[in-house]
């Protein structure tokens, strides 16, 4: 099934290959991912010895963090004496956005793994090991260091004067896993990286997205109308919340302030509901706490449901100038369903890859499909030395090009090719335009560029 739909799972697949191939490090996006990539390159070296699968390792790794996950989730929870923990164990796992990213070439579970480690070794008493654990969380994703203020909140209640000690420990540790980064890069700003890392976008455009992910692709719009239906006659429990964040209950004060940390993280950067999975155990823990078992069985099927069909749902369509149009439908595709499908999408690229036929003097800009044309030609890549540059950018990211033809293969359309717009044939996807419009002020239609009506939009 591939790497996963995200398709920076393809840039993960990417960036090891040129790490293992170099022995160098390579940042797939921003400051890097420094420690799942370097376990990608290991697991791919590993792979090209034995000859199995291209992706077994890497999302069998995925697999087995997650496992992880739900073995420390329901420590946790023991620990904390919470009620219903079996059921509240069972939605974590059936969670769409869990399940789905338990087999997929991501460092989301490998992540949850890290954080939810370093919270039970606080609940044990090993705060040096626990600030290990949150570095590593850290090393995997960098935006991670937000999980360093509830937790100095649940050191503060189990024993604060261990709080400058752990505070050491782990920017040490987080600090050690992006020498790597320091070495190859220097120094590297905050506004390169959010020019990197993020398109422009509109206040607008951000709310739509925030309602979008968390309320249809995070929970559910169906668990969503439940649950705000549900909070107007729980008048009772919310009092008892607020009586219990008032008397600082370690158990609900920890688990809102890791909710508030990630919430507003996502807020800031809405691209994908998987920013969102770092504040599930708390979110479950308090639903243990504050919601009767009738109601708390009613949302996790509801939730659960969302994988398989949402109800009520929307289409997206994509017409041949870029445009999207939204349509409501009484049911759509689940997340999984629709994570499936993409996955197949992808991988009938690679068979449509010998059939299609480009003229010379060419630019092809076909957005997220350019990683996935990079995984699957990456030794001829790397061979014409167009892998990467010297400045160790993985330049075939952006674009490969091939000489004898003339012909460029791009993701959308660099400064370095601005100037041959008007002199090349340009082949696009639909969902490239309005992106090369907002990064690069760049009107592609009125080049009356070649529509690849074989391939299908990934980007909503």
């Amino acid at each position: 099934m591939g790497f996963g739909s995200d398709i920076d799972s393809w840039v993960y697949a990417d960036t090891g290959f040129a790490i293992f191939k170099t022995g160098k490090y390579f940042a797939s996006r921003g400051i890097g991912f420094p420690i799942y990539e370097f376990l990608l390159a290991l697991l791919q070296k590993i792979n090209e010895t034995i000859g199995i699968s291209d992706w077994l390792f890497t999302n069998g790794l995925s697999m087995i963090t997650s496992i992880a996950c739900l073995i420390l989730f329901y420590k946790i929870l023991t620990k904390w004496e919470v009620e219903h923990r079996e059921l509240l164990l069972i939605a974590f796992t059936f969670m769409p956005v869990v399940w789905k990213n338990s087999i997929n070439t991501m460092d989301y579970m490998l992540s949850l793994m890290f954080i939810l480690f370093s919270q039970y070794l606080i609940l044990q008493g090993k705060f040096p090991l626990s600030a290990i654990a949150l570095g590593l969380a850290v090393g995997s994703r960098p935006t991670n260091g937000v999980m360093l203020l509830p937790l100095l909140y649940l050191i503060w209640k189990e024993n604060k004067k261990e709080i400058p000690r752990f505070i050491i420990v782990f920017f040490i540790t987080s600090f050690l896993f992006f020498i790597p980064f320091l070495y190859s890069y220097k120094l590297f700003s905050p506004e390169e990286y959010k020019n990197y890392m993020y398109p422009p976008s509109t206040f607008t455009m951000n709310l739509s997205k925030i309602g979008y992910r968390i309320f249809y692709e995070f929970i559910g719009i169906d668990a969503a109308i439940f649950l705000l239906i549900l909070i107007p006659f729980s008048k009772e429990k919310l009092k008892v919340y607020f009586e219990a964040a008032k008397e600082k209950n370690k158990v609900v004060v920890f688990s809102t302030i890791t909710i508030l940390v990630f919430l507003a993280l996502f807020i800031k950067y809405p691209f994908q509901p998987e920013y969102l999975i770092p504040l599930l155990p708390s979110a479950f823990i308090l639903s243990g706490i504050f919601f009767k078992k009738r109601n708390l069985i009613i949302l996790s099927l509801l939730v659960i449901l969302n994988g398989f069909l949402i109800i009520p749902g929307v289409d997206f369509i994509f017409n041949s100038n870029g445009e999207v149009s939204i349509k409501p439908v009484p049911v759509s595709k689940g997340t999984l369903i629709t994570d499936i499908e993409k996955r197949n999408n992808i991988l009938e690229f690679r068979k449509l890859l010998p059939n299609l036929d480009f003229k010379e003097h060419s630019i092809v800009i076909w957005h997220e499909y350019q990683p996935v044309y990079v995984y699957f030609n990456r030794n001829e890549i790397f061979e014409t030395g167009t892998y990467f540059n010297s400045k160790r950018h993985l330049i075939c990211l952006d674009y490969v090009f091939d000489p004898k033809k003339d012909i460029y293969m791009t993701h959308l359309v660099p400064d370095e090719l601005r100037g041959l717009l008007t002199d090349h044939n340009i082949y696009y996807i639909p969902c490239a335009v309005r992106v090369i419009r907002g990064k690069s002020n760049i009107e592609l239609l009125k080049y009356n560029p070649i529509l690849l009506s074989k391939l299908k939009s990934m980007d909503y």
